[in-house]
């Protein structure tokens, strides 16, 4: 009798390890699936047509206008005409933006992930500043590896374009400051700010391998 009850409770004991195992393995499997799900796709892209072609949204200046370099000076006075030299990638931010804040890890991630294509990357504000030195610090909290540049106060208000501007907006441009191409915008979702990311980092490399392709060797 007592034999037959140590077999059942053995049993019984065996069983409910196995739930309790079974029961662990679903909840650890249904945790890898929902990590999984919610994973970034670390290759998916942004429209950014939409933003571009809203009548409600001003993009600031369009591609094929020409921004000029002259009138954006460094910390040391050095324009960005003198300092460019090839096709390089800016990003127009405002001192005390809020939305820049939010996007300085999508800047640090899209210089990054150029850098080994050797595309150079610089932060740039079309407002002036009575406080240039201010601008700078705020430029470098967003990204330490980017030089900054900001529009010189000796060169009068800025066209309005460039100051009613959507912000952060990313362009990218040829060494005389035409605009190839440009990206405005960013958002407060990260996921969305990682496909933005995506978007420009293929875009800008596509572009520039084209532009390549067809120049004379």
């Amino acid at each position: 009798m007592l034999i037959g009850n140590s077999r059942r409770l053995k049993s019984m004991l065996v069983l409910l390890v196995c739930g309790v195992l079974a029961f662990a393995s679903a909840k650890y499997l249904t945790a890898k699936l929902l990590n999984m799900k919610s994973a970034p796709n670390q290759s998916e892209g942004f429209d950014f047509n939409y933003i571009v072609n809203s009548a409600n949204m001003e993009t600031g200046p369009r591609i094929g206008e020409r921004i000029d370099l002259e009138n954006l000076k460094g910390p040391d006075g050095n324009s960005l005409a003198e300092t460019i030299d090839r096709p390089a990638l800016i990003v127009a931010v405002n001192r005390g933006c809020g939305m820049c804040r939010t996007s300085a890890d999508e800047m640090n991630e899209i210089q990054r992930r150029l850098k080994p294509a050797g595309v150079q990357y610089y932060t740039v504000s079309f407002g002036t500043s009575p406080t240039p030195a201010e601008f700078f610090k705020f430029a470098d909290s967003l990204n330490r590896g980017a030089p900054a540049f900001l529009r010189s106060m000796n060169e009068g208000n800025p066209p309005k374009q460039l100051t009613a501007m959507l912000v952060p907006t990313h362009f990218l441009i040829d060494r005389n400051g035409v605009i190839i191409s440009k990206w405005p915008g960013s958002s407060n979702v990260e996921l969305v700010r990682h496909r933005m990311a995506n978007q420009i980092v293929s875009d800008t490399l596509a572009t520039l391998s084209a532009r390549s392709s067809h120049e004379p060797h």
